[in-house]
Formats: structure tokens, C-alpha cells, sequence
């Protein structure tokens, strides 16, 4: 015959259990929190030689984008050279029909907008039109004459890219 042993409750030193299921609840949305709320950014911005960017107080971080460097001898995106200026302005040969597209900025932004969609067209519904546009980070030297900056403007705009930053010095730097 077997013997059955009998359990006997251990009680804690108050006479109770501890359950820690809500702590840990409390803990596990603590640290969901600290992490969303840390501000990381391992985005790294080095203006091209000889440009002088304005200065002013920035109100927000750069987002990560790409990267559009326009001083009074060049304008590079991501790094390359697409079109070398003349005394700080675009040569006629590099704008289209209309004087305010810059050709070779145009096919690029065309190009990098298409990707996105095609990234995310097979996740989004069916208009991924309604995704927001991307964004530009655009350096540009403080002594540029401002039509300059307004043919690089439109050509963002035209290609999609309404969005966009401007990478200024703070005061101090």
C-alpha cells in the first residue's frame, strides 16, 4: 500500500504569497519606455571643404535621409558629385526646359523615390502614394545666392520630396 504524503503550505514570514506578475508588469512598460525615450542618433554630417554653413539655432535632430551638399562649386547627394557650379550658380547645360529643374538631381530623386514605394508596396495598402514623402537633408553654404538654393527646392519638390531639413551651425560650435 502506498503512502501518501501530505503537502503542508509553506507560508512566508507574513502569513502570504508574493506575486510578482504586477511588478514585473510595472517594470517591463518602465523599460519599453526608456528605450522609446532615449535620443540616439548616429547620424554624422561633414560639410564638403571650403563651405561655411549659417548658423542658428536648431529646434529638432536631423532625421536620417539623404544628403544634399550644395556649396559655391558643387552640389553632391550622398556623397557624389552630380553637377559642379559656376560661381555659385547651376550652368544652363544642367537645367532642363523650364530654367528651374536640375536635370541630373531630378533622375536621382525620381530614382531613390521609386525605390521607397517599391520597398514598401508590399506592405502598405493598396495607394502607397499615402506614405509620407522623404525626407532631404540639405547643407548648404551661407553665402549661396538664393536663387541657387531655389532651383535645388524646386527639384526636390517636383521629384516628391517636400519634405526637407536644413543643417545649420549652433551658436557655439
Amino acid at each position: 500500500m502506498a503512502l501518501k504524503k501530505k503537502k503542508s503550505k509553506k507560508m512566508t514570514s507574513t502569513g502570504t504569497d508574493v506575486n510578482i506578475t504586477s511588478l514585473m508588469d510595472v517594470l517591463t512598460v518602465l523599460l519599453f519606455f526608456l528605450i522609446k525615450s532615449a535620443t540616439v542618433s548616429s547620424l554624422e554630417l561633414t560639410p564638403p571643404k571650403g563651405m561655411k554653413l549659417p548658423t542658428a539655432e536648431m529646434k529638432e535632430e536631423p532625421k536620417e535621409a539623404i544628403k544634399i551638399a550644395l556649396s559655391k562649386d558643387m552640389l553632391v547627394v550622398d556623397e557624389k558629385t552630380m553637377v559642379k557650379l559656376d560661381a555659385g550658380r547651376f550652368p544652363a547645360s544642367y537645367l532642363m526646359e523650364d530654367g528651374r529643374t536640375i536635370k541630373p538631381l531630378k533622375e536621382f530623386l525620381v530614382q531613390e523615390y521609386q525605390k521607397k514605394k517599391d520597398f514598401y508596396k508590399d506592405v502598405a495598402d493598396e495607394n502607397v502614394d499615402l506614405l509620407p514623402p522623404p525626407t532631404l537633408l540639405i547643407q548648404a553654404d551661407h553665402k549661396l545666392p538664393f536663387g541657387t538654393l531655389k532651383h535645388l527646392l524646386h527639384t526636390a519638390a517636383i521629384s516628391g520630396f517636400a519634405d526637407y531639413q536644413f543643417v545649420v551651425e549652433t551658436p557655439g560650435e
